[in-house]
């Protein structure tokens, strides 16, 4: 009797763990993934003083990936800008147009800290809206990056490359 009381709660217990493991995953899971590629140009910059140094560019980038299984293609059109500030350390902060091929418009918002001399990193994205097919839409996500090359004859222009996971959710 005992053995099986044991048997019993041992099996309740491994399914409300699968159970659980299966509802937070699926609840944090990433519905949107894309790769991008994005040529970069800095369009200003300003010292307050010595430091912190603010930086300002442009940024166009063409975007393929899948929503909820279906494939995308999108450009997109982004201001941002880079503050670094006395200990030597960057706030990067970006906003973007994202136009689709297929129609609708993504609005997201892009941060990360780190060095301006690392060449790689990881940051937050946001979905701020959309406009057509994407309009109320919301959600959160990560994005990787990886700097690309310097144009030697203006080093003003470079290129960044990345990987984009969010979670998004369209009304």
């Amino acid at each position: 009797m005992m053995k099986r009381i044991i048997i019993t709660i041992a099996c309740i217990g491994l399914i409300s763990l699968i159970t659980v493991s299966e509802i937070y995953a699926g609840s944090h899971g990433h519905n949107m993934t894309s790769n991008w590629t994005c040529s970069q140009k800095v369009s200003g910059g300003v010292f307050t003083g010595q430091m912190p140094l603010h930086l300002m560019f442009n940024m166009h980038c063409i975007e393929t990936g899948r929503i909820d299984g279906d494939y995308f293609s999108s450009a997109s059109n982004c201001v941002a800008n880079q503050v670094i500030g006395l200990d030597g350390k960057g706030s990067f902060h970006g906003t973007c147009r994202s136009y689709h091929k297929a129609g609708g418009t993504l609005f997201l918002r892009y941060t990360d800290f780190g060095s301006p001399t690392e060449q790689s990193g990881e940051g937050d994205v946001y979905v701020m809206g959309g406009e057509g097919k994407f309009k109320g839409a919301s959600g959160f996500g990560t994005f990787t990056w990886t700097q690309g090359a310097t144009d030697p004859q203006d080093q003003t222009s470079n290129a960044a490359f990345g990987k984009t996971k969010i979670k998004l959710t369209i009304p």
